[in-house]
């Protein structure tokens, strides 16, 4: 009966949606997302086992939701890397930021570029949230390149963005001896 009384005031005093979301989310930066259930989650948020499915349709909308939050944490990692990084060039601070984030957090990595096209149309903010990421590099390029157009600063942050994201799966995968500093230093021979 103790229980009872915890769980039903952990879920009436809180967004249990946010939650959940938030918890996942801290759960998937130290294990991949097939080991986290919402059992597991209920549990750490003192809610009985059933709470989690009053707020997501089906698993595949709390993937998505985990997912969408993801791109919210990268925009977070490129935020403070242009904040906070002395390097006078906004693409390298950008790679080198996405590079630790990738090797900071693999398991939420893998799976936000990783999530199949039906998880991306379950949640409005997935495209939102992926869109404002690659607004970061974008930015960064025009910053960089001013005399570029619209259309040939979308194929350069493409080009970059696909050399740090071959870069950090290369290190993830074990298919490079190089040291995550080697990585960053190779950075400044793309530019």
């Amino acid at each position: 009966l103790m229980n009872e009384k915890v769980s039903k005031k952990s879920y009436h005093h809180g967004n249990l949606r946010q939650a959940l979301i938030k918890v996942g989310l801290e759960e998937l930066k130290t294990q991949p997302i097939h080991n986290i259930s919402y059992r597991q989650l209920a549990r750490k948020l003192g809610v009985s086992q059933m709470a989690p499915y009053r707020h997501f349709d089906d698993k595949d909308e709390f993937l998505s939701a985990i997912a969408a939050e993801s791109f919210a944490l990268l925009s977070n990692f490129f935020q403070k890397a242009t904040k906070a990084s002395s390097k006078s060039d906004p693409t390298l601070q950008l790679g080198e930021a996405y590079i630790r984030f990738a090797t900071k957090y693999p398991y939420i990595f893998r799976f936000m570029f990783s999530c199949p096209k039906s998880l991306k149309e379950k949640n409005k903010n997935f495209d939102q949230n992926a869109k404002k990421a690659f607004g970061y590099i974008k930015n960064a390029i025009a910053a960089k390149y001013p005399h570029l157009s619209s259309t040939q600063v979308e194929e350069r942050a493409l080009y970059d963005w696909a050399l740090v994201h071959g870069l950090s799966s290369l290190y993830l995968d074990g298919q490079t001896d190089l040291s995550i500093e080697s990585i960053v230093n190779a950075l400044s021979l793309s530019n």
